[in-house]
């Protein structure tokens, strides 16, 4: 009788520390909610290329490798935490000094003018990838900086290798959902000798999104077309889209401005899309953002997040 009733009250104690520990996992499920979120930053723009405001939950849909995701919140996104602006300083941007100028520093304005929590590196890649002014968010210093850019006579360009050089940098500095716009004048010959699979690479890694600012200058006649011209001109198309940024391009010296302009407004008005993602030992390959409305254009990742 004796040896009965301990093994009841052993099996009664054993009742109670599992009751005890089911109880304490269902007193977090917060904790285990947030363990399945996954966030995306995106764009959404209009016809007219202007940011599109108020869109919800219902406007959008995730499916990551294929397999539909419940999306659980929509709200503007966040200012990054950093951005790298790269501007081509090669000998091709000689006559455009006056116009790269000005759109810079409307840019600046812009992504400064109520989000001065981002800090801003500006840098140039003619000839070498070379920091014109340190992460800062101060307007002034980042304004004397572009000032004193002046194209390197006799140089080319090595975007690749500065973009590179920049998620390198960007990973130092633990940064949150990064930026790097990069303005190129396509018809410089490009001398980096890295491939895009390898910025590709690099983007995903720092979780960075690379957005171009392109002229297509049609005066300035046939581009050349080395294996160099061909690596860069992949990372313009395929890995800027890929990442989540968008290629913007224009084909005179007087699109500088409104190009800056309108790559400003997209970057100060993207959204944050929370989606819930299951647990899982592989974790997915890719991510296909769509938004319901076919007249909008979304600019969203393809990578999908870890």
């Amino acid at each position: 009788m004796l040896q009965l009733n301990g093994r009841r009250r052993a099996a009664a104690l054993l009742s109670g520390a599992v009751l005890a520990s089911m109880t304490a996992g269902a007193a977090h499920p917060a904790a285990q909610r947030d363990a399945r979120e996954r966030h995306v930053i995106v764009s959404v723009a209009d016809k007219d290329d202007k940011p599109v405001p108020g869109l919800t939950v219902r406007d959008f849909t995730i499916r990551e490798d294929g397999v539909a995701r419940e999306i659980m919140a929509v709200a503007p996104a966040a200012p990054p935490s950093h951005m790298i602006l790269l501007v081509d300083d090669s000998q091709v941007t000689q006559p455009l000094t006056i116009e790269l100028r000005a759109g810079i520093k409307g840019f600046l304005r812009q992504v400064l003018a109520d989000r001065r929590e981002t800090a801003i590196r500006l840098a140039t890649f003619g000839d070498r990838p070379t920091t014109r002014a340190e992460f800062t968010t101060s307007l002034p210093s980042l304004t004397a900086a572009v000032d004193r850019i002046t194209p390197r006579p006799g140089a080319g360009g090595v975007l690749l290798e500065a973009i590179f050089e920049s998620c390198r940098d960007l990973r130092k500095q633990a940064a949150v959902q990064p930026v790097i716009v990069a303005f190129v004048e396509e018809h410089g010959p490009e001398f980096s000798n890295e491939t895009h699979s390898r910025i590709a690479d690099a983007l995903k890694e720092v979780g960075a999104a690379l957005w171009t600012v392109v002229l297509q200058d049609q005066t300035l006649g046939g581009q050349d077309r080395s294996q160099e011209i061909r690596e860069r001109t992949r990372v313009l198309s395929e890995v800027t889209v890929d990442s989540g940024g968008l290629n913007t391009t224009f084909l005179s010296r007087q699109g500088i401005e409104p190009a800056f302009a309108e790559v400003a407004a997209k970057l100060t008005n993207r959204y944050d899309v929370t989606f819930a993602r299951p647990a899982s030992y592989t974790p997915p390959s890719r991510i296909n953002i769509e938004i319901r409305d076919r007249a909008l254009r979304l600019a969203a990742p393809r990578w999908a997040a870890p």
